[in-house]
């Protein structure tokens, strides 16, 4: 949500000769501002030219400053920005940029430090174990991320947050499940300028219009509307909408269970959602957020930026989307423990369904994996641990029907039926 500001500051913003100042706050101490070499700030909502739900982008920003002035390496900075609204009186308007931990640093130089910044979306990035919570609301899930990483909370709702989750995976990332929260609340999770976590829907931002006088270069690009919502795989499909504008399928990677209700509530939220491409040179106004709408002239897309500061921050407005999918990007780490997982998927132009149930705990653990090809009837068992109940199943007791080959797989052929079978069981 782009902070409120006046019909003055609105105007001089853009202008070349207003009186702009960064207040660099680091570890509590401030920083004069003429001790700040370079400041280059980069916060884009999508990690390519593809619209998804479930973004969970970061700002981060290059700070170099005189190394004259940092006695030792600073664990967190705070950004606050300031404009001369009334030269007569003195007075400004301000607002926070944000707050970053420092995640790098550089000190080769005699004569300066860079410092490379993050809001704290960064704190996510580490493998988040929930099945000591499990099962319950994506809320109550969110609020154990937060509380977890030391990130507050700051959205007090969002959509679809009572629907129960009882999957979960301890080698995601807790980023991928506010992935997966923020997906199926048709929006995007962000941190805010005040350090805390928001999840946003597409219905809960602001448009914000740039003044065409005041504007540089710009490029646009083709326009998309979203008409329809699409959730499927092997088992289930949900649809709602029509097909006169184009179509977002919900992910499949997706760990969490999905309903019908949910998918119209996501509908229902973007539905005729409209954004173009555009890439525009303009001063930048730092009151803007990445997510919001910008529109220039008849032009409406997705706040994006990556910036330089200078007296003031230059350089462009920037989104370029190409398609729509989901977010199917998976960010697992090492294996450890405490797996929980039934997913399904099916292959429309081969004709087969594959349904895969795995569950990992600390001393034991069971992956089951059942392949079925409609067309030869074929099905394929796959166990490893637990135990093996396959021989015992119906259709499947008499021993003459079971045939042992090289590298331990056994065999079964049975009549299903109008077909032929050959069941396969690994073990």
């Amino acid at each position: 949500m782009a902070v409120i500001t006046s019909e003055v500051y609105k105007e001089k913003i853009y202008t070349s000769d207003a009186t702009q100042i960064l207040e660099i706050i680091a570890d509590g101490g401030e920083i004069n501002g003429k001790y700040i070499r370079e400041l280059k700030l980069k916060d884009y909502l999508f990690d390519g030219t593809t619209f998804y739900l479930g973004a969970t982008s970061s700002c981060t920003i290059d700070l170099s400053i005189d190394s004259s002035i940092l006695e030792e390496i600073p664990k967190l900075v705070e950004i606050n920005y300031k404009l001369l609204v009334d030269e007569d009186n003195g007075t400004y308007e301000s607002f926070s940029i944000g707050i970053f931990d420092v995640i790098d640093y550089d000190n080769s130089s005699s004569q300066y430090i860079k410092l490379t910044l993050s809001d704290f979306m960064n704190r996510f990035d580490n493998e988040y174990d929930p099945s000591s919570i499990m099962p319950c609301t994506r809320k109550a899930l969110l609020e154990n991320i937060c509380m977890t990483f030391n990130v507050e909370l700051g959205t007090e709702t969002f959509i679809n947050q009572d629907v129960l989750v009882g999957n979960y995976d301890s080698t995601y990332t807790a980023k991928k499940y506010l992935a997966f929260i923020a997906e199926r609340a048709a929006g995007y999770a962000k941190i805010g300028r005040d350090g805390k976590l928001y999840i946003n829907s597409y219905t809960d931002v602001d448009t914000i219009e740039l003044p065409a006088k005041y504007a540089g270069e710009f490029k646009e690009g083709s326009k998309f509307t979203i008409t329809k919502v699409i959730y499927e795989n092997g088992v289930q499909r949900f649809a709602f909408g029509d097909d006169t504008g184009y179509t977002l399928r919900l992910s499949q990677d997706n760990l969490f269970s999905c309903t019908e209700a949910e998918v119209q509530n996501i509908y229902n939220s973007i539905k005729n959602l409209s954004f173009q491409s555009l890439e525009l040179k303009i001063w930048g106004d730092p009151s803007v957020d990445t997510g919001d709408f910008i529109k220039f002239q008849n032009v409406i897309s997705f706040c994006q930026k990556e910036w330089t500061y200078n007296l003031g921050f230059t350089g462009k407005y920037k989104t370029n989307i190409e398609k729509i999918e989901s977010n199917s990007s998976m960010s697992k780490k090492t294996m450890e423990r405490n797996i929980k997982n039934i997913h399904s998927s099916i292959d429309e132009i081969n004709g087969t369904l594959e349904i895969n149930a795995t569950q990992i705990s600390e001393n034991s653990g069971k992956i089951n994996n059942l392949i079925i090809d409609v067309n030869a009837f074929k099905n394929i068992f796959q166990i490893t641990g637990g135990n093996n109940l396959i021989k015992n199943s119906a259709f499947l007791f008499t021993d003459e029907l079971w045939e042992f080959i090289e590298n331990g797989n056994l065999f079964a052929h049975t009549n299903l039926g109008s077909g032929y079978g050959r069941f396969y069981c690994f073990v």
